[in-house]
């Protein structure tokens, strides 16, 4: 096996960590170390098509989600980069390692908000790719404004706060045209008044997005049978769907 520019020794690198996943190997080394390596592999004239061939590799993705992220994500978080099948995991909170996909994720995030939300996420032991491009989508949707209400949204989803709540999918604009251009606290003010009227229990919060909805309760537990709760979500859409 021959890559012009690399040893040997970085050949058996690539191999080993470039989509290990399915060949049973623990990644050794990190995505930011892997980069320079496909980098001085391409900077020496090897076309990414020859490289995954050469690596046994069905297409170039993993190299452009390699440049992606490091030529996005701030240099401070490069060495934070781990894959999801390093040994180095298993040290992931002691050191703040982040997983290649979460890193995919936060280099999409606006660059002087990259270090606020790599911050929020590990001192709130969050490690899923999902949670941080559910961050990324509220801080779009609110032109980035108010960050502190959207990581509250989100420990209130993932239910780090130890209140009881109640969310389920939506489109908001199909049900109502008008609470979809509304901001999102307008938004969030109509919808407390209408699911006000369907629960008895108190609401601490409630947040009303194009996609999601979720009721925040004061309490952990409420008193309600799950065929109860069910009637009173297809209300909440009623409720939407009837507001003027």
């Amino acid at each position: 096996m021959q890559i012009p520019g690399l040893t040997q020794e970085e050949i058996f690198t690539l191999s080993r960590n470039i989509g290990n996943q399915d060949k049973g190997f623990k990644a050794k080394s990190t995505p930011f170390e892997i980069n320079k390596l496909l980098k001085k592999a391409i900077d020496n004239g090897t076309t990414e098509e020859n490289l995954a061939k050469i690596l046994g590799l069905e297409a170039t993705t993993m190299f452009y989600r390699h440049s992606y992220i490091f030529d996005h994500l701030i240099s401070k978080l490069h060495k934070k980069v781990i894959y999801g099948s390093s040994e180095m995991k298993k040290d992931r909170e002691k050191e703040g390692y982040i997983t290649f996909q979460v890193a995919n994720e936060l280099s999409r995030i606006k660059e002087n908000f990259q270090l606020e939300v790599y911050e929020f996420i590990t001192k709130n032991h969050i490690h899923g790719w999902q949670d941080v491009k559910s961050i990324k989508e509220l801080l779009v949707i609110n032109d980035y404004k108010n960050s502190k209400k959207i990581y509250e949204e989100i420990l209130q989803r993932k239910g780090l706060d130890k209140h009881f709540r109640v969310g389920d999918k939506l489109d908001l604009n199909s049900l109502n045209k008008k609470l979809f251009k509304e901001s999102q606290q307008d938004r969030d003010k109509v919808f407390f008044k209408l699911v006000s009227k369907i629960f008895d229990s108190q609401i601490e919060s409630v947040s009303l997005g194009y996609r999601f909805y979720e009721i925040v309760f004061k309490e952990e537990q409420i008193k309600i049978s799950q065929k109860i709760l069910e009637e009173n979500k297809k209300r909440i859409l009623e409720e939407i769907e009837q507001y003027k």
